[in-house]
């Protein structure tokens, strides 16, 4: 709650969070501030009622609201097989906490899904380094994101998620690098802008150009960046052009 912008207490606001932030108590301390919130709950979060009556299946996905009623007039189509073998389309009935929930929770949905893939979240028995790494993983997502858009307006294809985080931490390592003093350059460094191998066999240490990214055995000795240095792909000469 000390998070929270002192000037939104008690304006009405309403909030949708995912099972991350929800917990019945916050929820509570959020509608005694004139903040309504709604969320998906996980079932062993503080406060969650332990109570065997009116249990849902394991599989049912549970919202936590001060918004919306238990019950609403909202129905979604869905396909169900019947005991003869064939599938009709029947009215379902839905909370209306879980389509509002949808309706406004849908880019965060696509932020949990792409964090989920490749997280740099660890165990650690630090609270605020799981805040920490958590930002990280949004933050990253959000620049991919960005990415993919930025490519579509370019008319240009975009790196996939794993080709993208491949890319970033070479450009983070790069930029340590250029942090770190390195000795004056003497009389041999005045070619040192040649290409190097990863390793002894052109199959191993292949790693993604930095141009095209496609996989390659060479990088420059001097930039530190791995580059195709083929007759038909020479992105070598491409890259020490544009830098």
């Amino acid at each position: 709650m000390a998070l929270v912008d002192e000037k939104m207490l008690g304006t009405g606001y309403k909030l949708f969070v995912d099972n991350f932030y929800t917990s019945p108590a916050l929820f509570t301390d959020l509608l005694k501030k004139n903040i309504w919130a709604c969320g998906t709950i996980r079932s062993n979060r503080i406060g969650y009622p332990k109570t065997a009556m009116n249990k849902l299946p394991k599989r049912a996905v549970q919202m936590c609201s001060t918004i919306h009623r238990g019950t609403g007039g909202n129905v979604v189509q869905r396909k169900v097989k019947g005991g003869n073998g064939q599938w009709e389309t029947l009215d379902v009935p839905v909370p209306d906490c879980f389509a509002e929930y949808n309706r406004f929770m849908g880019g965060v949905d696509v932020s949990d899904a792409l964090t989920g893939y490749y997280t740099s979240a660890h165990k650690t028995r630090k609270w605020y380094r799981t805040f920490f790494f958590h930002f990280v993983d949004i933050a990253i997502a959000n620049a991919f994101i960005l990415h993919r858009q930025m490519a579509g307006m370019k008319n240009q294809k975009p790196l996939t998620q794993k080709q993208f985080r491949e890319q970033l931490v070479e450009e983070l390592a790069v930029l340590v690098r250029a942090d770190v003093p390195s000795p004056p350059p003497s009389h041999k460094d005045e070619t040192r802008h040649l290409p190097g191998n990863f390793a002894t066999d052109s199959t191993k240490g292949r790693r993604q150009c930095r141009v095209c990214s496609q996989k390659t055995p060479v990088f420059c000795k001097a930039c530190s960046v791995a580059l195709c240095f083929l007759p038909k792909r020479d992105c070598y000469a491409v890259w020490h052009e544009q830098h």
